[in-house]
């Protein structure tokens, strides 16, 4: 599939995991792409350019017991899934955000004054990165700015260039 220029705005959709019971919901307040082909032979994304902004995703999800047990006691594997567990190879050229909040909870939504990793809150996500390339093996990135406030501090100007493989990250 190929598209010279998609643009969605003010759309909604929620799911939610029957394996693990994660749900996942979504406002999407404007959504630009350009130059975005999609292919399944290989499974791979390119884009020449992304532009999202005023979206609000929440994340909440559990880990049950025998979830946390499994983990560790599983051998040791990967420490990170740098295409994320999704199976596709990712090219993009650009992407932006701006103004957009994203939230992940563990087990109940609650928020906190001050910086928890079961409940993480992002507000007023803008970022700007250029020459995204992710497969299974590898990410990469050039991160050229990120701001974002979290309960008990604020980011305000983020720059680094990004590589990740499933046993590092380097920033």
């Amino acid at each position: 599939l190929q598209f010279k220029s998609v643009v969605l705005e003010d759309i909604t959709f929620a799911f939610t995991s029957r394996t693990n019971g994660t749900t996942v919901s979504t406002h999407v307040g404007r959504f630009d792409g350009e130059d975005i082909e999609i292919s399944i032979s290989p499974n791979k994304i390119c884009a020449g350019k992304i532009y999202l902004e005023n979206s609000v995703t929440s994340v909440l999800y559990t880990v049950r017991r025998d979830t946390v047990e499994a983990v560790t006691t599983a051998e040791q594997g990967s420490l990170f899934a740098t295409d994320f567990g999704s199976g596709f190879d990712f090219e993009i050229g650009s992407i932006e955000f701006k103004d957009n909040n994203l939230s992940l909870h563990r087990d109940s939504v609650i928020n906190t004054p001050k910086f928890n990793p079961n409940h993480i809150e992002l507000q007023g996500i803008s970022l700007d990165l250029a020459e995204v390339r992710i497969d299974s093996v590898s990410l990469d990135a050039t991160l050229h700015s990120l701001s974002a406030q979290l309960p008990g501090f604020r980011i305000l100007q983020g720059e680094a260039e990004i590589q990740m493989t499933p046993d590092l990250i380097s920033l």
